[in-house]
């Protein structure tokens, strides 16, 4: 993160439906890693396919990145 603040990322399926937040507070500067072990917010696994990272930066910036579940 390039700085200090609250950070917000959730995970999509392809139909916009929020699947899972997996970060919601503040973090601090620099490289983060978080895990996501394919289940939603309820603990219900989700099935193979395509799902978008959204990151909402600390100033209201955001970022979208795809990626894809493999079971």
């Amino acid at each position: 993160l390039p700085e200090p603040g609250d950070t917000r990322f959730e995970i999509y399926d392809v139909r916009g439906r929020l699947v899972r937040t997996l970060v919601d507070g503040t973090l601090g500067v620099g490289p983060h890693q978080v895990p996501w072990d394919g289940r939603d917010d309820r603990g219900l696994s989700q099935a193979s396919g395509v799902y978008f990272g959204k990151l909402t930066l600390p100033g209201g910036g955001e970022k979208v990145g795809k990626m894809a579940l493999i079971r």
